[in-house]
């Protein structure tokens, strides 16, 4: 029988639209349950019947009528108290926790039907179980606290509170009229300017799993009373809580943990401020934002006072729904939790918990699907231990971490304990003196090789050991030999003495398609003495004049001389380099390691390309390491794929001609689509791999992957691996400065996460540091900076950059074999991962990667502000089913009429295709009449709108053939967008195309 109506308050309203959302998780199920001894089991049956009866989240009901969902009340009551026999069993207690984890497991209906309901489990005579499970619904936390203080007032005949004194429909009115009321528009605004400057990254998954039956697990440890109590009198000093000595703890390591000064942490308020409100079972609670900045904060009592402040000044805000909330944030349910890390601490006193005078022992429970990735409760029952609750998303935590930062969390308060809050953050001791010095020791042992010999010599040498090997092999049957590759160079190194004054670090550029030739001039230019620069002829010209007035080459070789044609550059054309041209010999000349081999030019964030200069000696540590890694079988034939722009090359190149290997020379990875050949090993990038998977061309017969440049996917390790298209895949990583690779990562059998970056490889050191240079605990996230005989000399002609990126090293120590004097500052975050691996975090500024390509945004947005109608710009980088791409938005100097302002885009997006090389030049656009601003004045990047790729065009034509519908529906599947929305005249790369997919496109 239905009484009367209500709505739902705001926070039950979310609960159930998430729940439907949600309809087969369990995570709206609370309770636990109570070990009672020598209890009476038919009084208990009685005080659980009494309780049903006496207060109304037994009796409500929710029901449905179209969109509206009310709460009603039923005198139809389950107020039985079913009894589970586990005694008979060998281990009763495990039995019935099985029972229990499967009931909490379950999902509940929630429409027309009761909402909570106890089981008695029998263990043994002696010893019976409590249980009482809930849907959220019907009441929280605190109110499942009251059930159980109740059920032990009735057992023992006390009388208990008058439920109705405070009714559901009242409780449900207030909450209307505060909906209704100033105050709660007061509160939007509060939590609306409150976030608007939150910039924060979210906390990346790291794990995966196949089933989603499972998303947390909680852990339980116990904080000292004695370690509390002195947090509690420091903290008291300062007129501060301990509670707020635990949260800023916490939010310190997690700030170090994710290299973010600024953490959102979730805020539960129990929301009960009346006497009456404390006696009622029903859903106060709310969970509400909390922002914690370490910013600029030193030492820990600051960092407490910082929390206290900030609780207070949010406390009076804390009833706006967090449902709203979302919505104003435009946080939608499928994104995930709205906070990474969420706090608690509760004193609910159940040491007074008594059953005729016998004390019971109280145990909440959870149904394992939080969905917050990591949740900190600190159960306070004042006499005792506290408890440590921590319930992880297995996403984002394994129970290896989460017992590793349990041991720094309770290290760091013992700290605080002992030597209380006016200690400096970094004093706190999160890692122990094994983990500093696990920490310091993260360089691979040296390897020994012969630091002054040069790699044209290595070559040479091996043209002596094996003339009549094949040193170049490439399409259509050509082959050269080792001797006639090793002829060829000192031909063109004669030519080049002969008429030009080349010395050690001379630069001489070469710019040429790639063929035997382009290797051959590579080589004479090591034999000169000089370093090659790699002028890609594919690159604007305004790139090139980029490249060449900064590395001031005394000559550039080319196939054709008209691409150089007014840049700074004297040109020599290698075509006219034969026999009859060469009047000399090849005269050898002295050389040291230092040399520089060459310089390879990548995007900067000032706008200006910077070239990053290679030597001898640093290609020959990478060549040393990889003696250790690759077998003789392995580099027979290395797919030498790679542009000589990218760095990757020199390891194709070098590594294979240097050990007697056959270098197979194709355009580019997706050659092998085309022109399959016979390979041992490829070397590239995931998105060209994965491109080579889909379309099925990578050759029988491979034996190692290397894949690097990119960020890469455990699918492309588990396809590579699984489909036998190879017998190990490495996972390399490095920047240019550090000579190619600096770590490693080799993979035999499929992986269940994300793959890591491995560890340092030879003669290499790795330290994960602060913006203090301070070295950062065991699993944090910072950046990573790298020493070793892999370093650049730096950046050619840029003394002032290099000196800012290259630094000396705070560690070196010249009593340990391989210490390095310098330091590279990479600008990637990393961590290391509970096996002691490296894992990829992400960027410390605004550099990505496009096609393994190395590209700064600034530098893109520097080149858009310059142009005369743009007044300013950003570019953003955006991932998609297609990998990374970027997208520009830009102000015009003048006001634009919106139809205009496609035209514009495509004007902007042209002219700086004239300065820059294609792959970053972004495909996308939009024109931005008025910058959405954060309220400190800055760009809001995140209120950027998203670009639709169909709006790229000038106007639409629909498909007229069969032909241009079968086009259209190609395009829109590789470009993941609706057909219909693909007009004929569309440009397959204004809409988002690049090479890599053009591939497909051809294969379609």
């Amino acid at each position: 029988m239905k009484h009367s109506q209500w709505q739902l308050t705001a926070s039950q309203r979310d609960i159930l639209l998430d729940q439907l959302y949600f309809p087969d998780s369990p995570i709206y199920n609370i309770g636990g349950y109570i070990v009672c001894d020598n209890i009476d089991s038919t009084q208990l049956a009685q005080a659980h019947q009494a309780l049903i009866h006496s207060h109304e989240a037994f009796q409500m009901r929710i029901s449905q009528q179209g969109e509206e969902f009310t709460a009603y009340l039923s005198q139809d009551l389950d107020d039985s108290l079913p009894v589970i026999d586990f005694s008979a069993e060998a281990d009763a207690e495990r039995s019935a926790k099985a029972w229990l984890d499967t009931q909490f497991a379950r999902t509940q209906a929630v429409f027309d039907t009761q909402l909570a309901r106890g089981f008695l489990l029998k263990i043994s005579q002696q010893q019976h179980w409590y249980v009482g499970l809930s849907h959220h619904l019907a009441m929280d936390g605190f109110g499942f606290a009251i059930w159980v203080q109740q059920l032990a007032d009735l057992y023992n005949g006390e009388q208990t509170q008058d439920d109705a004194r405070l009714s559901l429909d009242e409780i449900a009115q207030l909450d209307n009229t505060y909906r209704e009321s100033a105050k709660y528009q007061k509160d939007a605004a509060f939590w609306q300017a409150y976030l608007d400057d939150y910039q924060g990254e979210r906390l990346p998954e790291r794990y995966f799993s196949d089933t989603e039956q499972q998303h947390s697990t909680r852990a339980i440890y116990p904080l000292s009373r004695t370690v509390f109590d002195s947090l509690h009198a420091h903290a008291g000093c300062h007129k501060l809580g301990a509670a707020q000595v635990l949260l800023a703890t916490l939010a310190y390591y997690f700030s170090l943990h994710t290299n973010q000064a600024t953490l959102l942490f979730g805020n539960p308020s129990h929301n009960r401020k009346t006497a009456l409100q404390k006696q009622k079972l029903s859903v106060f609670t709310s969970i509400s934002p909390l922002l914690i900045s370490t910013q600029g904060v030193d030492v820990m009592s600051e960092l407490v006072k910082q929390v206290a402040q900030t609780q207070k000044a949010t406390y009076r805000h804390q009833k706006y729904p967090l449902g709203q909330l979302l919505k104003d944030q435009q946080h939608s349910g499928e994104q995930g939790s709205f906070f990474d890390f969420s706090f608690n601490y509760l004193t609910l006193n159940f040491a007074d918990i008594h059953f005729s005078n016998k004390a019971a022992r109280f145990h909440y429970l959870n149904a394992n699907a939080e969905k917050i990735p990591f949740t900190l409760t600190v159960w306070d029952n004042n006499d005792t231990d506290l408890e440590l609750q921590i319930d992880f998303n297995h996403r984002y935590f394994a129970q290896a971490d989460i017992d590793a930062i349990e041991q720094r969390y309770q290290r760091a308060l013992a700290y605080l304990g002992e030597h209380g809050l006016d200690c400096a953050l970094t004093d706190l001791p999160f890692s122990s003196p094994a983990e500093q010095q696990w920490l310091l020791g993260r360089s691979a042992s040296p390897l020994s090789y012969d630091t002054e010999l040069s790699l044209h010599e290595q070559i040479s040498r091996q043209a002596q050991l094996t003339p009549d090997a094949i040193a170049i092999d490439m399409p259509g049957g050509r082959t050269l030999s080792y001797a006639q590759l090793d002829a060829g160079a000192n031909r063109i190194a004669a030519y080049l003495q002969q008429h030009y004054s080349l010395s050690a670090d001379s630069m001489v550029g070469v710019s040429t398609e790639r063929h035997a030739e382009m290797v051959m001039a590579i080589l004479a230019i090591l034999k000169t003495g000089a370093a090659y620069l790699p002028l890609d002829p594919g690159y604007p010209s305004a790139r090139l004049a980029q490249i060449i007035d900064d590395a001031k080459p005394v000559v550039t070789l080319t196939d054709n001389p008209a691409i150089l044609q007014g840049l700074a550059t004297d040109t020599l054309s290698l075509a006219a380099l034969n026999d009859a041209a060469v009047s000399v010999a090849y005269q050898p000349v002295a050389h040291q390691g230092d040399n520089l081999a060459y310089a390879i030019y990548t995007s900067g964030s000032t706008g200006k390309p910077k070239g990053v200069a290679i030597s001898h000696r640093n290609i020959n540590a990478l060549l040393s390491w990889a003696d250790t890694v690759y077998s003789r079988e392995d580099y027979a034939r290395v797919l030498f794929s790679t542009s000589i722009n990218f760095d990757l090359s020199a390891f194709e190149l070098f590594f294979t001609l240097t050990r007697g290997g056959t270098c197979v020379l194709v355009d580019n990875a997706l050659s092998l689509l085309t022109q399959p050949v016979e390979v041992s090993l490829i070397n590239t990038v995931p998105s060209a791999i994965k491109a080579l998977l889909e379309q099925a061309g990578i050759p029988a017969g491979v034996r190692v992957v290397n894949l690097a440049g990119e960020p890469l996917g455990r699918d492309v390790v588990n396809q590579l691996l699984r489909d036998g298209h190879c017998e190990r895949v490495y996972n390399l990583y490095g920047p240019s400065e550090d000579t190619t690779y600096s770590t490693c990562a080799c993979f035999t059998q499929e992986i269940d996460h994300a793959p890591g970056i491995g560890q340092v490889i030879s003669n290499t050191q790795a330290f994960i540091l602060n913006d203090q240079l301070a070295l950062l605990p065991y699993g944090a996230t910072g950046e990573l900076y790298l020493g070793g005989d892999g370093l650049a000399r730096g950046y050619l002609n840029q003394p002032e950059l290099s000196a800012e990126r290259f630094i000396d090293n705070p560690f070196y120590d010249p009593e340990v074999a391989g210490s390095s004097t310098r330091l590279y500052r990479t600008g990637d975050l990393v961590r290391y991962q509970s096996d002691g691996t490296l894992a990829f975090v992400g960027r410390a500024d605004d550099q990505v990667k496009i096609r393994g390509f190395r590209v700064e945004l600034g530098e893109i947005s520097e080149q858009l502000s310059c142009q005369a109608a743009i007044d300013s710009a950003v570019v953003l980088a955006k991932s998609g089913a297609n990998g990374t791409y970027l997208v520009a938005y830009v102000q015009p100097a003048e006001a634009l009429d919106e139809a205009a302002h496609s035209d514009f885009i495509s004007a902007a997006l042209s002219e700086l295709a004239g300065c820059l090389p294609d792959y970053m030049v972004p495909k996308l656009g939009r024109v931005i009449p008025h910058w959405p601003l954060t309220a400190n004045g800055k760009i809001n990047k995140k209120a950027l709108p998203e670009v639709d790729p169909g709006a790229q065009q000038d106007h639409y034509v629909a498909p007229q053939t069969d032909l241009e519908q079968a086009v259209c529906e190609i395009w829109a599947e590789l470009l993941h967008l609706d057909a219909a929305q693909i007009s004929t005249t569309a440009s397959f790369f204004a809409l988002g195309g690049h090479s890599l997919l053009s591939v497909k496109l051809a294969a379609s």
